[in-house]
């Protein structure tokens, strides 16, 4: 029994390598009248919203004799709200939205190629396919944190 915990005990302390450097810099808040947060969210019954401005750069690094993706998101939150009441929920959608892109970037690692042009190839497509991407995120996080109703709204 004490070599089990050794062993978790060591595998705990091997860092995990991660795909993608996530930058998420501290949210831009904005206080609005209850119109102006309709016309802000785009929905006449929202009293807050969170909006995130993404960058995704990537590229393509040596591995052996393979090719793997080295990604980078720099994000930068914007909550339109109506009142601090509603600060903390915004918070939960921006910690949802960096786990995603966290999983985003580690499955970006689990793809090997064995030329650095069919790696940047494959970038390339994704690159084209982000901006799709963060709108499913955004979704996710819409279903989990306010329901199926909000998210078909958008």
């Amino acid at each position: 029994m004490r070599n089990v915990a050794v062993v978790v005990a060591i595998l705990l302390l091997i860092p995990v390598a991660r795909a993608a450097d996530i930058e998420i810099g501290r949210p831009h808040i904005v206080f609005l009248s209850e119109e102006a947060a309709s016309i802000a969210c785009k929905s006449a019954s929202r009293r807050a919203c969170t909006t995130v401005k993404t960058e995704f750069f990537c590229a393509c690094a040596r591995a052996g004799d393979q090719w793997t993706v080295r990604s980078r998101f720099i994000a930068t939150p914007f909550i339109h709200t109506t009142s601090y009441a509603f600060v903390r929920h915004e918070l939960d959608h921006i910690a949802d939205i960096r786990s995603s892109l966290n999983e985003y970037g580690d499955s970006l690692l689990l793809h090997v190629f064995p030329s650095e042009t069919t790696c940047i190839s494959f970038l390339k497509d994704e690159v084209k396919l982000f901006g799709e991407k963060m709108k499913l995120i955004q979704r996710l996080t819409m279903i989990k944190r306010d329901g199926v109703q909000y998210a078909a709204s958008e």
